[in-house]
Formats: structure tokens, sequence, C-alpha cells
């Protein structure tokens, strides 16, 4: 693949880029539900006042998908979080696992 030395490195990258995809998508997935839970609010809701329909949100919120970068800082401001980018979500959920 072109910018890669061989294959072998583009494999390990894509494979290295899916788990963070994976690992992006469970944090999402936790941070919708609690803070729905917490809220006392339905996906519905949500996704009425994020502006996607449902199908989207049941996605977000089964970790099918991720949100866009241009509805992130959107979905903090509905779910009452301050704003984190998702690489800084990650990198905090790591500490947050080194804790335990």
């Amino acid at each position: 693949k072109r910018g890669f030395e061989s294959y072998s490195k583009y494999e390990i990258y894509e494979l290295d880029l899916n788990n963070k995809r994976k690992k992006a998508k469970k944090i999402i997935s936790k941070l919708i539900k609690e803070r729905l839970e917490a809220l006392n609010k339905t996906p519905k809701w949500l996704a009425r006042n994020l502006g996607v329909n449902r199908r989207t949100m049941y996605n977000y919120i089964e970790g099918r998908r991720l949100p866009s970068d241009s509805l992130v800082p959107r979905l903090f401001e509905i779910l009452g979080l301050p704003f984190q980018n998702i690489k800084e979500m990650m990198e905090n959920y790591e500490e947050m696992e080194c804790d335990d």
C-alpha cells in the first residue's frame, strides 16, 4: 500500500486502527447509555435533540457506529458533559482502566 515500506506494516497499521475504532465505539456506547440513564431520557429524545434518526442513535448506543466529529461536541452538550474529542476520551478511558 502507498506510504508503507511493506504490506505487513500496512496490515499492522490497519489492525491498530480497527482496534482503536472498536474501543472508541465501546466508549461512546457506554457514555451514552450511562448519561441517558442518569438523565432519565430515551434514545429517541437524544436522537431528536442531536438531529439524527433513531436508527443512527441505536447504532451509536449498540457500538456499531461512531458519531461524526462534527456531532461529538453537540452530543456532549446535550448529555451535559464537558467536551472531549474521541482521542481524549480514549486516553481518559485507558487511564481509568489502569487505575482499577
